[in-house]
C-alpha cells in the first residue's frame, strides 16, 4: 500500500510542475524534485508538516492573504511547489514555455538579473527564473526541521481553524501556544498534544492571556519531555502593510509578479518607508542596482559581526562592510560561504558542514577547522562572523519591499494613506 501522505504530496507537486513547465519539465528540475522526495520519504514525521503547509497556503490564498515560512525550509522545491512561496530554488535559468528549452546560467545567482533573450529554437520570449537555493540547507542541516509561520494578522484565526481541522482528523487535541513577551502572555501559535491528552493534563503550565484565553505556556523542558509539537503563527507587519495596500488600491499583491518589478529602483524601495533602519541605511549608502545586490544586502544587514580588535563587541554590517577584510572576501549570506567552499572541496558534504560552522560563528570562537585548504582571506573573515542569515531571507523580503514600491508608483495617494494609518 502506498504511503498516502507522501503520495498526496507527490501528486500535488507534480500537478504544480506541469503548470510551471507547460512545455515539458526539464531534467534538472525533475532530478531536484525526485531527490527531495527521496529525502522526505526518509522523514515520515515531516510529511504532515508539508501537507499542512499546503492547506494553510490554500486557505490564505482564498482570502487574498499572505504567509511566509521562516528559515531555510524555504530552500525546498517541495515548498515552492506546494504553496504560497515564490522563490524557485533552481539555479538562475531560462525556460521557454512554448517549446521547453531550458538553460542554466552559472554566472548568475538570481534569474531576474538575466538579460532578456528569445528561445534559440522557436524564437519565443524566454522566462527568467531561479534563486539558487541549495537543498542541503533543508535536508542536511543538523537542526530540527521547523515550520514557523509569519502571516497577515487577519489570516491567523483562519490558520488556527485549519490546524484544528487537520489534526482533528487524527483525533489529536490542540491548545493555544502561550509565549511570554516582556510582561505579557501572548498567543503565538498552536500546540499539538500527544494522542489521548488534553490541556487539563498540563494544568501547571496553563496561562491566561489579557483577553481571557487559556493557553499552554511554552517551556522548553516540558515540550521536549512530552514531545509537544508547536506551530508558530506570528503576525508580520510587512505582510499587514501589503495586505492593507492591496485592499486600498484594489490591486492584489499576487497579481504583481516578480517579472513586473524590473522598473523598481533602489530609491523607489527607500521611498516605501517600511524598511528597518539598518536596512535603510545600507541601501541608501550603497544604492544597489541588481536584484542580487539588493537581496544580498538585505540579508547582510541582519548578520552579526565582531569588531576586528575584539570578540566581545559587535558591529553593524554597514560598519563591517567598510573593513578592507570584508572587501577582500565579501560574504553576505551563509549561502555565499557554501558556494565558495563547494568550488574548493571535492566532498559536498564536508563543504556544507564547514559552511555551517562558519555561519554559526565557530570561526570567531576558534573551533572552526576547514577540511580543505581555503583562501587566507576567508579564514580571517570567519574570525569576525558570529551569525550569517540565509540568502532566501533577503530574497523574499526584498520582493515584498519591491511590491510595495510598485504600489507606491501605481497609486501614491492610497499607499500613503495606509502608511499614515500604521504610525
Amino acid at each position: 500500500m502506498k504511503d498516502q501522505p507522501l503520495y498526496n504530496l507527490r501528486t500535488c507537486c507534480e500537478d504544480a510542475l506541469r503548470e510551471l513547465y507547460p512545455a515539458g519539465i526539464p531534467n534538472e528540475v525533475s532530478q531536484r524534485f525526485e531527490r527531495e522526495i527521496d529525502y522526505l520519504s526518509e522523514k515520515p514525521d515531516c510529511h504532515d508538516d508539508f501537507l499542512l503547509f499546503k492547506e494553510l497556503s490554500d486557505a490564505a490564498k482564498r482570502t487574498c492573504g499572505k504567509l511566509y515560512l521562516a528559515g531555510t525550509i524555504t530552500n525546498s522545491i517541495l515548498i515552492y511547489l506546494l504553496g504560497d512561496h515564490e522563490l524557485n530554488p533552481m539555479p538562475a535559468h531560462y525556460y521557454c514555455p512554448n517549446c521547453g528549452y531550458y538553460h542554466e546560467e552559472s554566472q548568475a545567482v538570481v534569474g531576474l538579473d538575466l538579460p532578456e533573450r528569445n528561445c534559440p529554437h522557436c524564437r519565443s520570449a524566454l522566462r527568467r527564473d531561479g534563486f539558487s537555493l541549495r537543498d542541503e540547507y533543508v535536508w542536511k542541516a543538523s537542526s530540527e526541521m521547523t515550520f514557523e509561520y509569519r502571516m497577515t494578522s487577519r489570516v491567523i484565526p483562519l490558520a488556527r481553524k485549519v490546524i484544528e481541522r487537520h489534526y482533528a482528523r487524527q483525533h489529536r487535541h490542540m491548545a493555544l501556544l502561550g509565549w511570554q513577551n516582556s510582561d505579557q502572555l501572548e498567543v503565538s501559535g498552536m500546540v499539538i498534544l500527544p494522542a489521548g491528552k488534553g490541556l487539563a493534563d498540563y494544568q501547571e503550565f496553563v496561562g491566561i492571556t489579557q483577553d481571557g484565553k487559556e493557553c499552554l505556556c511554552y517551556d522548553w523542558h516540558l515540550f521536549e519531555r512530552e514531545n509537544l509539537k508547536k506551530i508558530l503563527l506570528l503576525r508580520l507587519n510587512l505582510l499587514d502593510v501589503l495586505d492593507k495596500v492591496q485592499w486600498e488600491t484594489g490591486a492584489l499583491a499576487d497579481d504583481i509578479t516578480p517579472e513586473e518589478l524590473y522598473d523598481v529602483s533602489c530609491q523607489d524601495i527607500l521611498n516605501t518607508l517600511v524598511l528597518e533602519q539598518g536596512e535603510y541605511n545600507v541601501l541608501f549608502k550603497l544604492k544597489p542596482k541588481t536584484f542580487r545586490e539588493k537581496m544580498d544586502l538585505l540579508s547582510a544587514t541582519h548578520n552579526t559581526y565582531h569588531a576586528e580588535d575584539s570578540c566581545d563587541s559587535f558591529v553593524s554590517f554597514q560598519e563591517f562592510s567598510e573593513n578592507p577584510l570584508f572587501l577582500s572576501c565579501p560574504i553576505y549570506t551563509r549561502d555565499d560561504v557554501f558556494d565558495m567552499l563547494r568550488q574548493i572541496y571535492k566532498n559536498a558534504g564536508e563543504a556544507f558542514f564547514d559552511a555551517e560552522d562558519v555561519r554559526n560563528g565557530r570561526g570567531y570562537k576558534g573551533t572552526c577547522v576547514f577540511s580543505a585548504e581555503v583562501p587566507e582571506e576567508l579564514k580571517r573573515i570567519t574570525q569576525h562572523v558570529s551569525y550569517l542569515f540565509p540568502r532566501a531571507f533577503g530574497q523574499w523580503h526584498m520582493l515584498q519591499y519591491m511590491r510595495l514600491a510598485k504600489y507606491l508608483k501605481l497609486d501614491r495617494h492610497a499607499y500613503c494613506k495606509v502608511i499614515s494609518s500604521q504610525k
